[in-house]
């Protein structure tokens, strides 16, 4: 099971790291999902009490890679799945039970598992995981990539406003609030986030952009628009040639169009530190902009 966690923890050293969430390959998701899969049969066939697979592990099937932090009373090294009744807890090897009062959104995904809907995993991790966690779960569900993306904001607004209130329900009513759909990775969501947390704008995600050059537009992960910065996330799939010299093309013209672009990379979260002076290299170039219209060579 991915039992990896994000969020700030202390080195040898004593300096904070911030561990790293590797970019979701759709390869990744169909592996994390299929091997969750055989885990859950697994599971089943050892028992004949009938399993509802739910919260973290429904997440798992559907492919997310994305790490969360999640809480002492969660263990994500175990399948967790929900009941219907508190009378039918049980204590399953290697499975954690949940009750759930709010009546099972089931459907089967084979012959023999079952599962929660997305929208219901979602809101039933709420309770154990931070705000932070929870928003990169809402981000990677409503992703861009059409293979990997599960469900919508609307969708997931309907099912809360008909389920009424649930353990963990405040913290998710704010990530709600911070998700923004159609993102591209887990790191994306991160910066995002950081970006908040030090009072600077809201960044604008996939932004359509145009460069006159080229006389087209072009889209860019985040931007903050009024300021004419943009953030981006080099995960390994940029390490293509290809990949890599469109992104230098694309990033040459931006500059011409009058925008300054600030990769961020697997070190950039590698520390707080380094964060720390991302942003603050970040921020310098918005009050640049602000006090000059432009941006120095």
């Amino acid at each position: 099971m991915n039992n990896a966690v994000h969020g700030y923890n202390h080195q040898g050293d004593g300096m904070e790291s911030y561990a790293y969430n590797t970019f979701f390959t759709l390869d990744e998701a169909r592996d994390l999902a299929q091997k969750t899969l055989e885990q859950c049969r697994a599971r089943s066939m050892r028992t004949s009490q009938e399993l509802c697979f739910s919260h973290g592990t429904r997440l798992q099937l559907a492919g997310m890679t994305a790490t969360l932090n999640y809480k002492p009373n969660y263990d994500p090294n175990k399948l967790h799945v929900t009941v219907s009744g508190a009378e039918r807890l049980s204590n399953l090897t290697e499975t954690q039970c949940h009750y759930w009062g709010h009546g099972i959104d089931q459907t089967m995904i084979d012959d023999l598992i079952a599962v929660v809907s997305v929208e219901q995993a979602l809101c039933q991790i709420a309770q154990f995981v931070d705000v932070e966690s929870m928003v990169i779960a809402l981000d990677w569900a409503t992703c861009r990539n059409e293979h990997l993306k599960q469900t919508t904001k609307d969708k997931i607004s309907l099912f809360l406003a008909d389920i009424g209130r649930f353990p963990g329900i405040r913290l998710f009513r704010k990530a709600l609030s911070l998700c923004r759909e159609n993102t591209d990775s887990p790191q994306e969501s991160i910066l995002r986030l950081e970006s908040v947390k030090r009072g600077l704008p809201e960044l604008e995600v996939n932004a359509p952009i145009y460069l006159p050059l080229q006389n087209k537009e072009v889209v860019v992960d985040m931007v903050y628009p009024n300021d004419h910065v943009i953030l981006e996330y080099d995960g390994r799939y940029h390490y293509d040639r290809n990949r890599w010299e469109g992104d230098i093309e694309k990033r040459n013209n931006l500059s011409f169009a009058g925008y300054k672009t600030f990769p961020a990379t697997r070190r950039t979260f590698a520390t707080t530190q380094n964060l720390d002076e991302y942003f603050r290299i970040v921020g310098s170039a918005i009050a640049e902009y602000r006090n000059t219209g432009s941006f120095s060579q």
